[in-house]
């Protein structure tokens, strides 16, 4: 009995510290966040206007969509996007599943995916079209 208490702890400290892990980067972990079809100059400019540490950014390639689950939020730039069904189909279920995805100047209406709420629609887009930093 004396050697099952021991066993019973170092379970009981385990199970404690994987939830703690797992709360750590659902609420408290920072914040990232995926560039589409964006600029290397538009990039560089939302890049230096982050001071905030908690925030990362990334510039991902269609061919990439399978990754969006490492992300937080993925804003993509439609104008000029030339994405196989395949990966928009990846995309879209990404953004089924919870993703917040947002797309401007989207040319190809079916390259359109937005799952966000309108207030956060509107936010995004007014700091994406506010030019400069």
């Amino acid at each position: 009995m004396k050697q099952k208490i021991p066993i019973i702890w170092a379970g009981v400290i385990l199970l404690a510290v994987l939830l703690g892990v797992a709360a750590w980067n659902h609420w408290f972990s920072a914040t990232r966040i995926a560039f589409v079809n964006y600029q290397a100059t538009t990039l560089g400019q939302i890049a230096r206007a982050n001071d905030h540490a908690r925030i990362r950014l990334a510039s991902v390639e269609p061919s990439e969509f399978d990754r969006l689950g490492h992300y937080d939020v993925v804003l993509m730039n439609g104008m000029g996007l030339r994405i196989t069904a395949e990966e928009r189909a990846a995309l879209q279920r990404a953004a089924d599943r919870g993703l917040t995805v947002i797309t401007t100047m989207a040319t190809n209406p079916a390259n359109e995916i937005i799952s966000a709420d309108s207030a956060t629609l509107a936010a995004v887009k007014g700091y994406l079209s506010g030019g400069g930093r």
